[in-house]
Formats: structure tokens, sequence, C-alpha cells
């Protein structure tokens, strides 16, 4: 897992957590924040069309194999819950969980709920091309807006015969404008921390380290306000 990523700290979006799910409400937002349309318009291309004759395949060998995909989050998720002897649980969880959000009627919520965003860039000055761009954040940012808000340019293209309904969630996401401290941040909704490692491999248990300054990473911010 090379370590220039872009994470959204706290903003993991599933919607089913093992033990509880956790409702985020407006006391929990960041004091300070910033909206979508602040942003300078940005042109993106998203890659994640995969071709239409080769069929998407979760692998959990890990095989870069064509048409396999190997997700390291779900492989990072089934070794955690496997050392704690929990895993069957956290898959009966979830489909409980699933099973159970099927048969609900969630009310919907009077206004659009708003999520503070902020990322962390952990990058090697040895190495530049680790050092992320702000334009390539930012396009990556509108994107998650347009997921969550049907802004898609693409949105008429939905496989409907898949059963997929387009629907603006009623999410918008806000960029952090100040550190859990109160100090404003030099760079809107990015933090950025200079680290001497080369490589966190997760293969061989540094998939935390990134996470902590205290292991060369930064450190996370509070899950329940961003």
């Amino acid at each position: 897992m090379n370590k220039n990523f872009l994470t959204v700290a706290a903003v993991t979006l599933s919607l089913f957590t093992f033990g509880q799910i956790q409702q985020v409400g407006q006391e929990n937002l960041a004091p300070t924040t910033t909206t979508a349309n602040q942003l300078p318009n940005s042109s993106y291309q998203s890659d994640r069309t995969a071709p239409n004759n080769v069929p998407m395949q979760v692998s959990n060998s890990g095989a870069n194999t064509q048409g396999a995909h190997s997700c390291v989050m779900h492989d990072l998720n089934e070794q955690h819950y496997a050392s704690r002897g929990l895993l069957n649980e956290y898959h009966q969880s979830a489909m409980q969980g699933a099973q159970g959000a099927a048969n609900l009627n969630f009310p919907e919520t009077p206004n659009t709920n708003e999520i503070s965003v902020i990322f962390h860039v952990v990058h090697n000055p040895n190495n530049p091309a680790e050092n992320v761009s702000n334009a390539a954040i930012m396009a990556l940012f509108q994107e998650l807006q347009e997921d969550y808000q049907l802004l898609n340019a693409d949105q008429s293209m939905v496989r409907g015969g898949l059963g997929f309904t387009p629907a603006d969630c009623d999410i918008n996401f806000c960029l952090a404008t100040q550190d859990p401290n109160g100090v404003p941040l030099s760079e809107v909704g990015v933090v950025r921390v200079a680290t001497t490692e080369d490589y966190y491999d997760h293969a061989n248990g540094e998939e935390n380290k990134m996470k902590s300054s205290a292991t060369g990473g930064s450190d996370i911010w509070n899950r329940n306000n961003y």
C-alpha cells in the first residue's frame, strides 16, 4: 500500500458498521468549512468504467488477473475481524443489517446533511510525485460531490437493467478550513505530512503506520466530526 494516498478521514461512508450504526448530527460538524460552490471549476474524466466485455470480479486471493479486482480494504477488514475471532459475527452482522434496511422505510431528513472532509497526504520528499497536487485532490472531491448529489454528467447512462435508480442522497461534503484545535489550515481541506518512510507494506502489518505521527504518518482526526 503506497503512502501517496488520499484519505478522506472518517468519511469512510459505509452504511453499516459492525456492532453499531453511528449517526453524525449537525452538532458534530467541523466549526468552519467550505462548500463545493466555492471551489474552482474542474474538469475530471473518471476512469472507473470497466470494459463491457470484461466482467468485474472480486478476488480474495489478490491475484492480478484480467477482469479480477482485489480490494485491499476488504482484505484488511477480513484480517482484522479474523484475528479477533469475530469474522463469522462480522459477516452475519453485515447481512442482517442489509436485510433489515431493505425492509424499513427510513424517514427522509428535512435538510441536506453536511459532512466535513479532510484529505491527508503523507509523502516522502525524496519522491516529489507522492506529494499529490491540490488540483488532483479537488478533482476527487468534486467527483465525490457529483456522486452523492446526482450531478454526474453521465447519470443518464446508469444501467437500469440491474435495478439501479439514480438519486440525490442529500449529502453535501464540505472541506475543513481549520484543524480540530481551531488552527486555520494553510491549504483548505488538506493536511500534508512529510515522512521518511518509503513504503507502507500492508502485507507485513504496516497498514496503520500512516495513520499516526508516532509511526511516520498523519494523525487521524476525530471521525465523529470529519
